[in-house]
């Protein structure tokens, strides 16, 4: 579990894909990575390249 220290508010800019956003924070353009689960990491881990870029997404 991530324990945050400090919070503030953004805006959503933008959602290349499934893994990342880019979000608007006090002026700056920042990169914020989801946060998955320990089932989907471990799928994940058992994939092919060529499987991944098959994959739809959200798995769990």
């Amino acid at each position: 579990m991530l324990k945050y220290r400090e919070i503030v508010d953004g805006i959503f800019l933008e959602f290349p894909n499934y893994f990342i956003a880019y979000v608007g924070v006090n002026g700056t353009v920042e990169t914020a990575l989801r946060e998955l689960s320990e089932g989907v990491i471990e799928k994940l881990k058992l994939l092919t390249d060529a499987e991944f870029a098959e994959l739809d997404f959200p798995l769990d």
